[in-house]
């Protein structure tokens, strides 16, 4: 663990049953939405687009993730948690200290509509946790609607958009 206690109350307070939201994988303080490449939800007739990218496409729909989750650290402080030895009590905290650390975490270079999952922010400023996933739609799980709104506002600026269900 590499945060103060102050770092420690501000995640708490910014993300309510969180323990409980990580451990189990639901609450009710959170709602889900996701941040995608494409600006709605595909249908049957358009699922073609996730797979039909060209390597240039390809690269350029990692470079907007990459864009985002760059500034978000250069902005704010990103953590990821974890249970040590799968124990709800003993959820612990790591900043992410370093554009390269945050990179090899990431694996930015190899998402693709196949390949996801590697890893879960927790961003206290806009109470969120941001997971990234497959088919260039990432998590977005939200506490805080109006912080989720300024996010949503940044999201949009890397081309990206704001889905809900």
């Amino acid at each position: 663990m590499n945060i103060t206690e102050d770092e420690k109350i501000e995640i708490h307070a910014n993300l309510p049953d969180l323990v409980n939201h990580l451990f189990d994988g639901e609450s009710e303080a959170y709602t889900l939405a996701f941040t995608c490449v494409f600006d709605h939800w595909l249908d049957g007739e358009e699922f073609y687009r996730i797979f039909e990218a060209d390597a240039i496409e390809v690269k350029e729909r990692q470079n907007k993730f990459k864009s985002l989750i760059h500034y978000l650290y250069e902005s704010t402080p990103i953590y990821v948690a974890r249970f040590r030895r799968d124990r709800k009590s003993n959820l612990s905290f790591k900043k992410i200290k370093d554009l390269k650390t945050l990179d090899k975490k990431c694996q930015f270079y190899i998402l693709n509509e196949d390949w996801g999952g590697q890893f879960r922010f927790l961003i206290p400023q806009y109470s969120l946790i941001y997971t990234q996933s497959w088919d260039w739609t990432h998590l977005v799980e939200y506490s805080n609607k109006e912080k989720y709104n300024e996010f949503e506002k940044l999201v949009n600026k890397f081309d990206l958009y704001c889905l809900e269900k």
